[in-house]
């Protein structure tokens, strides 16, 4: 991988990592929600999740299956699981903008940064449209390559994806040192309305599929 076409073949994996996990989504909304109450550990750990589920997907494309999103009852059961996910979530973001204490962890159980991380990806339609639409497009573009290859391939996809993970919970962490605690109330409540907002978004899209 030193050089040549196995280089360049890395640098568009960790370019085409980050390009999936910047845009923002439900992932990033929930990591801002809970880096600027919590700091660098909650935002990054529910990143890792999300990179973590995002191995599945990758799997997925290199296994050449058809998108699970193209049969109606797949997509019941993910938009229908993801708007439960995602409001159960926003739900507990307005409560923590209105607990005293504002950085105090969820006692809810499955509400830990890194479940959550996990499901939000899992259960999102969404990702699996990115990973499987993007991802399946640049397998099928070009010959498969060595084993050795296409693994470092797959390390730089989900090296694209923490790197963008670790940028923005670094950014979270110093960030709410210079929010003031009002401030940071308002943006608690606004990621959980948007996860409410997203989460209403998969039920109607749930709905639909019937």
């Amino acid at each position: 991988m030193a050089d040549g076409p196995e280089h360049l073949l890395f640098l568009r994996g960790v370019a085409l990592g980050v390009a999936i996990a910047a845009p923002l989504g439900p992932v990033n909304v929930a990591m801002i929600d809970r880096g600027l109450r919590q700091g660098f550990r909650a935002a990054f750990l529910l990143g890792l999740g999300s990179t973590v589920a995002d191995l599945a997907y990758i799997l997925v494309a290199y296994a050449g299956a058809d998108p699970l999103s193209r049969h109606a009852w797949a997509r019941i059961l993910l938009f229908g699981a993801g708007a439960v996910v995602l409001l159960w979530l926003g739900s507990g973001a307005i409560g923590a903008a209105l607990r005293p204490r504002l950085d105090e962890p969820s006692a809810a159980p499955g509400r830990g940064p890194f479940t959550a991380g996990a499901l939000i990806t899992l259960l999102n339609p969404m990702s699996i449209a990115l990973w499987l639409g993007l991802l399946g497009a640049e397998l099928a573009g070009r010959p498969r390559a060595g084993a050795v290859t296409e693994i470092a391939y797959v390390a730089a996809l989900l090296l694209g994806c923490l790197l963008w993970v670790l940028v923005l919970s670094v950014t979270l962490h110093y960030g709410r040192r210079l929010v003031r605690r009002g401030l940071l109330r308002a943006i608690s409540g606004a990621a959980g309305a948007a996860l409410i907002w997203f989460g209403v978004r998969f039920a109607l899209r749930a709905l639909d599929s019937l």
